[in-house]
């Protein structure tokens, strides 16, 4: 019903023709559904806001020191029906067993919260930084991220392509599914890492990638296969320009 009358929507808020880019032929079979576009109209010319995962720019200079000069875990979660079964941060971590674990092994663990996630973050942790407030682009944290710890987000599925470990920490799993965010993969087939349902797994889980971060290195090759086509896995900007103009512009 909601896609049904969504379809008005989108013809009043588009213009006449419409075109969407996708990263892969799989990524590209659900995209005429989930943008209302024909199938013809996705171009499956990889995602540009990635570039910047292989290259230096002035950008990068803004990225906060501390970002750059410390090992970095980064939690991005996403939201929970809007923000209306999120359950406070403070209910899910310890943070003064996270902040010792990071004073141990050298890290800096980085919170990064969707902005319908609930509960005050303690600010007296030395090495726990909020940057939820923080104008910082996502995709430069997720450049000097060197392990990524998220839930249901999709962030991951760029954060692949630079082939550091992610880790899942699915604690309310069952509710998500049943009550949340619709998925269009099977959330076991397409997370290459850990699904962790406690705080003590995910604490194990950090140790091993401490430890040996080539884990689940296949597995995140062949999820990364999933979301990017080989083509797509590197810089795109000048394959969509020339595209663009060649077959759309047709200048």
């Amino acid at each position: 019903m909601k896609r049904f009358f969504g379809k008005f929507v989108v013809k009043t808020n588009s213009a006449k023709t419409n075109y969407v880019v996708s990263t892969s032929e799989k990524v590209s079979s659900y995209y005429p559904e989930t943008y209302l576009v024909p199938k013809e109209n996705v171009l499956e010319l990889g995602q540009v806001r990635n570039d910047i995962f292989f290259s230096e720019s002035e950008e990068d200079a803004d990225v906060p020191t501390f970002l750059k000069e410390n090992k970095i875990i980064t939690y991005m979660p996403t939201h929970r029906s809007f923000g209306k079964i999120d359950t406070d941060i403070n209910l899910v971590f310890d943070f003064q067993e996270l902040d010792q674990f990071c004073e141990k092994t050298g890290y800096i663990f980085v919170i990064k919260r969707h902005m319908y996630s609930s509960g005050y973050i303690p600010k007296q942790y030395k090495h726990i930084i909020d940057i939820s407030e923080e104008n910082i682009d996502p995709q430069f944290l997720l450049k000097y991220t060197d392990i990524l710890l998220t839930d249901y987000s999709s962030c991951y599925t760029d954060f692949l392509l630079l082939d550091r470990p992610v880790a899942f920490y699915c604690y309310d799993l069952e509710t998500y599914l049943k009550k949340s965010n619709e998925m269009y993969h099977g959330y076991f087939d397409v997370t290459p890492g850990p699904k962790t349902r406690n705080f003590a797994e995910l604490m194990q889980s950090l140790e091993e990638y401490v430890k040996d971060p080539t884990l689940y290195q296949d597995e995140r090759n062949r999820v990364l296969n999933v979301f990017y086509s080989s083509g797509n896995q590197g810089k795109v900007l000048e394959k969509q320009v020339t595209y663009l103009y060649k077959n759309i512009l047709k200048i």
